[in-house]
């Protein structure tokens, strides 16, 4: 649970640039990726890491790279989190569930998290070079 509902202009950012980046990517970006777009360094990165999720805005997973994911304002504590890649598997369990007003809601939630991935890209002009880092045009 944040212990401030709003984050500080800094924090914002980061957490402006870790959605636009895991929306373009599909995956959470590293911090030596946010120490480059920010131009800190490394320990002022990992400390604004730590306290983005000491405030309750991100979560991670110890241990693992590129764990880091965004945290809706307002929600329930939670064990994990449905990533995009997870839909093709969730989907077919749903359909066997016989509840297809539930499944077509579904559906249409993913399509609008699709869009809104597309939103934030546009909104922040990203486009993906080679090396698979955002860039701004």
């Amino acid at each position: 649970m944040p212990s401030s509902a709003t984050p500080t202009a800094r924090q914002q950012a980061y957490l402006d640039y870790i959605a636009a980046y895991t929306h373009a990517h599909r995956r959470a970006p590293a911090e030596a990726e946010m120490q480059h777009h920010f131009g800190v360094t490394p320990p002022s990165v990992h400390t604004m890491i730590l306290t983005l999720e000491k405030r309750g805005f991100i979560r991670r997973t110890p241990g693992q790279a590129r764990s880091i994911t965004l945290v809706p304002l307002n929600a329930p504590p939670t064990t994990g989190c449905l990533n995009a890649a997870d839909w093709s598997t969730v989907q077919p369990a749903l359909a066997a569930l016989g509840q297809p007003a539930l499944l077509a809601l579904l559906n249409e939630l993913y399509a609008a998290s699709e869009a809104a991935r597309d939103l934030i890209n546009s909104r922040y002009r990203l486009t993906v070079s080679p090396t698979s880092e955002p860039t701004r045009r």
